[in-house]
């Protein structure tokens, strides 16, 4: 019930429909990969300075991490250098917001929609921050949250994924009984 309950709390504050909570951002960010019809050897765009576990959920699935740089001061992928890094074999572009600030989300998801791209969002660091009157966190085909200890609401650990789309909830949803 409590889970349920929290669940429904964070739709509400990011004006999405549905979220699924799991046991780590690590794993929102596995689950949200594995739904998005990554085959062997297809590439997604991920900024040169992540978290190990932006990139080691990009091979488990059996991608191709390709790496853009960042700008200095947000640490944030340098937006203007996505379409150069996108290839026939690019299907996602997955990109956290980093120490709380948000990326250029209009551009990215522009970006993702001219070239038929998945837009992972990982909003880890980002939770009750907007961008452009819109929260971080919904702009995603799929986006992924942490609640360990050191983000801005800690569970001491945990993850959710927030999602429009009735079908790829229900895939997380079963995905998080195993």
């Amino acid at each position: 019930k409590h889970v349920f309950n929290f669940e429904k709390a964070i739709c509400r504050i990011l004006g999405v429909k549905y979220c699924v909570s799991v046991n780590s951002g690590t794993d929102a960010l596995l689950f949200a990969l594995s739904q998005v019809g990554l085959k062997k050897n297809d590439e997604v765009i991920t900024p040169s300075h992540t978290y190990v576990a932006s990139v080691s959920v990009i091979c488990h699935v059996g991608a191709v991490p390709v790496f853009v740089d960042v700008k200095i001061p947000t640490y944030n992928v340098d937006e203007t250098l996505i379409e150069e890094a996108i290839t026939p074999k690019t299907k996602a572009i997955m990109i956290a917001h980093t120490l709380g600030n948000p990326f250029n989300l209009e551009k990215i998801v522009k970006i993702c929609k001219k070239y038929n791209l998945f837009v992972v969002e990982d909003a880890a660091e980002v939770l009750g921050i907007s961008y452009k009157n819109r929260m971080c966190g919904s702009f995603g085909d799929i986006s992924t949250f942490s609640f360990y200890a050191n983000k801005q609401v800690t569970t001491g650990e945990g993850g959710m994924l927030s999602v429009n789309s009735f079908k790829l909830y229900e895939k997380c949803k079963s995905l998080r009984n195993l």
